[in-house]
């Protein structure tokens, strides 16, 4: 391998999501201010895929954005 072959490869871009489909859904019911189906969308993900799903969208979704109410789902709270 040569020293010149690093450099020559682009990297692929930064994802944020980690590739998880549901979180462009995600911040769509989060701006329809929809907690009912935003709800419903974390609890019906695997216990393993909510963290990573609550960690992508807080990091995309803007500082301050009004949230559902947290009555619309037993599962907005978290």
């Amino acid at each position: 391998m040569s020293l010149f072959g690093l450099f020559g490869k682009k990297q692929p871009p930064f994802d944020p999501t980690e590739g998880d489909p549901n979180v462009a859904p995600g911040l769509g019911l989060i701006q329809a201010g929809d907690g009912a189906a935003l709800g419903a969308l974390y609890a019906g993900l695997p216990p393993a895929d909510r963290v990573h799903f609550i960690d992508s969208v807080g990091l995309l979704s803007e500082i301050a954005a009004l949230l559902p109410p947290l009555d619309s789902h037993p599962a907005m709270p978290a």
